[in-house]
């Protein structure tokens, strides 16, 4: 009985990892995309230009979320270790 208590803590606290790490991707993809719009709107002529900047600047957040998912799967999330 007690492997089954510990078998839905573990699959629990993944579960929070999870969801945690998907949250901050998207959070951090939203941030890289809106704050390349008002740059791209200024400087770039070109839809396509001004598509691509805000486009690559999501993919930059994307990175950045995704990293700090690989980093927080390897070392834990703060707000769940404290728990």
């Amino acid at each position: 009985m007690a492997e089954a208590t510990t078998s839905s803590a573990s699959e629990f606290e993944v579960a929070k990892k999870w969801d945690l790490a998907s949250e901050n991707m998207i959070r951090k993809t939203a941030k890289g995309a809106l704050f390349a719009v008002l740059p791209a709107l200024l400087l770039l002529r070109r839809p396509v230009t001004r598509v691509a900047a805000v486009a690559f600047a999501g993919g930059i957040g994307a990175g950045i979320g995704y990293t700090e998912a690989k980093y927080a799967f390897e070392t834990g999330f703060p707000k769940i270790d404290q728990e």
